[in-house]
């Protein structure tokens, strides 16, 4: 049956920050027919042309053609249409832009995704009776005050006009209010809970009253002053919820808003992971709140799977405790944390360290990723610097043996860096950018640095492009039986050493970190250039002019034989203009040498190649580098770089094109 696309008779005009949800209840109210009919003629059903439920991300977003369709429905613009939805806070409040996956690629439609993230009430709302009972105007007297849409988020634990607590669940049934669970998923969240029924009022418990009997619905009016006395709301919580309500006023910057929330969230996912070392800052009932949320995460643990279920209340510390007053009071430690100057925030951390959990816990969710993402840089810095991991006996750098810290590293599960792309990395790291990698100072290079070196390219190639090990390394022209990706078993590692692991992998984000600072001019095409010089090798005349520089300068002829030394120099200047190791130069691999030919260092032209690019300045073989700058800036110039200057490095000499 198709939806009537003209405007609806005794339409109601949608309230100050009303819900979606609760739109449709009143409406559906004062025109005496079910809110799912509403939801039906307001073209809100599921995409599907036999949907008969409104899928809970219309809480989110309503697309353009069915946004301008609604407006045109109830006779209002289409930014009254988006105010019934969350989408408008997105510049603000940062779970909304995740729920919405923002920011999005131009001409990427936006679509809410089925999982809401921490701090978005999807299955259910709080509220406060003194507004669902209306303003006492004629139109609410009959139909009831809105559901607000602050309500579903879960920094609102309070209103400050009734000066209440807001509620979290039904006193008659003891479920949560405006519970949207359905029978199955996915798909089981809804927009409005038991959408097919009529004869309810719009601030009626719509929950099932027993789970036993379904279709047996609670009807318990949340307009109605309580059984127990209101719990007094006390005058910091109020003033705490008034600021936090001012976050979403036009008089607030819209970045403001955002990092003032992102900060809040990685600060409240701290006060519950290290709970209750702060609940001497709470009253009693506050501290049981948080205990009883915290207990009630502790007994779903067991059978938790992040993604089996639409809850508001997962197991992670990112989550706030479902009750206002839970919820209040780990807003309330963390905005006293915050408001303390960055010294005696960072003092207070530091106190809290020894009771933090490891950050590779998976009950912190995405505390840290969100943390780098949304955070300021000076709270970033502040949590970082305090948070340190606590000191080990540092592992030896000789214990560190191939066996046992690159299998880990490659195991580590890499987030995406932006900035940089997988063809910006070479497949030799420079010293430089090697260095900002390895910290050691009492170690410079480590032990096998070659396979460190190998590591951390392919490490970045999966943090700029999604891809496994194996396709980093073969990306980067690591040729199969070369690469360390078919080492023998691990080792047992010792003792400690996860937490090595923990700190290099801290210095790979700080060196991808670093590559995404450099301006895009500035970015070079390895890959393009390991192509363009796939089958090159050093001529016989250049070999020559070599040759003839080395006798002039030193009266002889060089000790070393001239076949490796022609391998060696031919090695040394591809691997300079390409960004790759000497050892995997074309005149080491067929069809310019022989097949099977070895490419390790015990070979004497890779073993002359290494030696000559840490020759001093006596050595004889030292009047070559000249000349090797001016060959490797000769093909720079084929390259067709968009670089305005690249400069080429042998073994110290600098040379700009």
């Amino acid at each position: 049956m198709a939806v009537p696309d003209h405007r609806m008779a005794r339409c109601l005009v949608p309230l100050p920050d009303e819900s979606l949800p609760g739109f449709a209840l009143r409406l559906g109210h004062r025109l005496r027919l079910p809110p799912g009919h509403i939801l039906w003629r307001l073209g809100l059903l599921g995409a599907q042309t036999t949907a008969t439920l409104a899928p809970s991300g219309r809480l989110f977003f309503i697309d353009p053609v069915k946004r301008e369709r609604l407006a045109r429905i109830i006779g209002a613009t289409t930014g009254t249409v988006d105010q019934l939805t969350l989408h408008p806070l997105a510049s603000r409040f940062p779970p909304v832009a995740h729920a919405l996956g923002l920011p999005r690629p131009a001409g990427v439609l936006l679509k809410p995704r089925q999982i809401a993230p921490p701090w978005i009430l999807s299955s259910f709302s709080r509220y406060c009776p003194h507004c669902l009972a209306g303003d006492g105007s004629a139109v609410q007297r009959r139909h009831g005050g809105p559901w607000l849409r602050r309500w579903r988020l879960a920094t609102s634990f309070a209103c400050v006009q009734h000066n209440v607590f807001l509620e979290h669940e039904c006193p008659g049934c003891r479920r949560p209010s405006g519970l949207t669970l359905g029978g199955g998923w996915p798909g089981s969240l809804l927009l409005i809970g038991n959408p097919g029924l009529e004869d309810l009022h719009p601030a009626a418990c719509r929950s099932d009253a027993e789970r036993e009997r379904p279709g047996v619905i609670c009807g318990h009016r949340l307009d109605q002053p309580a059984d127990t006395p209101p719990r007094p709301l006390p005058q910091h919580l109020a003033d705490l919820q008034s600021r936090l309500d001012r976050l979403f006023d036009e008089d607030t910057a819209p970045e403001d808003a955002f990092a003032a929330f992102a900060d809040l969230q990685t600060i409240t996912a701290l006060v519950l992971a290290t709970w209750p070392a702060m609940a001497d800052l709470v009253p009693t009932g506050q501290k049981a709140a948080v205990d009883e949320h915290l207990a009630a995460q502790e007994t779903r643990l067991p059978g938790f799977l992040a993604q089996s279920a639409p809850r508001d209340d997962g197991v992670f510390w990112t989550y706030l405790p479902r009750s206002s007053i839970g919820a209040a009071a780990v807003l309330s430690v963390a905005d006293r944390l915050l408001s303390l100057p960055d010294g005696e925030l960072g003092q207070e951390l530091a106190q809290l360290a020894p009771r933090c959990p490891e950050r590779d816990n998976k009950r912190w969710g995405a505390t840290w990723k969100l943390m780098d993402k949304d955070a300021t840089l000076v709270r970033r810095a502040v949590v970082q610097q305090s948070l340190r991991r606590r000191p080990r006996p540092r592992i030896p750098s000789t214990a560190w043996s191939r066996r046992q810290v690159i299998p880990s590293l490659l195991a580590l599960k890499i987030e995406r860096r932006h900035g940089f792309a997988p063809e910006n990395i070479p497949q030799e790291l420079p010293d430089q950018w090697f260095r900002i990698f390895w910290t050691d100072a009492n170690c410079p290079f480590p032990p096998h640095s070659r396979r460190f070196r190998r590591t951390a390219a392919i490490l970045l190639v999966q943090a700029a492009e999604d891809m496994n090990a194996q396709q980093a390394a073969e990306y980067l022209g690591f040729p199969p039986g070369t690469n360390f990706l078919t080492t023998p078993a691990q080792q047992p590692v010792a003792t400690g050493s996860d937490e090595r692991t923990d700190e290099l992998r801290e210095s790979l984000y700080r060196l991808a970190d670093h590559l995404a600072a450099i301006p895009a001019t500035d970015h070079v095409d390895y890959r393009r250039r390991r192509r363009q010089h796939e089958s090159w090798h050093l001529g016989d005349d250049a070999f020559a002019e070599f040759l003839e520089r080395f006798v002039a300068a030193n009266k002889r002829k060089p000790s070393a034989p001239a076949d490796q030394l022609h391998e060696a120099l031919s090695a040394l200047i591809w691997s300079q203009v390409t960004g790759s190791e000497p050892c995997l130069a074309p005149c080491f691999r067929p069809p310019i040498a022989a097949p099977g030919r070895s490419t390790t260092k015990a070979d004497p032209a890779i073993h002359l190649a290494n030696r000559l690019r840490r020759d001093k300045p006596r050595s004889p073989y030292s009047v070559l580098l000249p000349l090797l700058a001016d060959h490797a800036a000769d093909l720079l110039a084929t390259c067709q770089q968009s670089d305005s200057s690249l400069t080429v490095t042998i073994a110290g000499r600098h040379l700009a094109k």
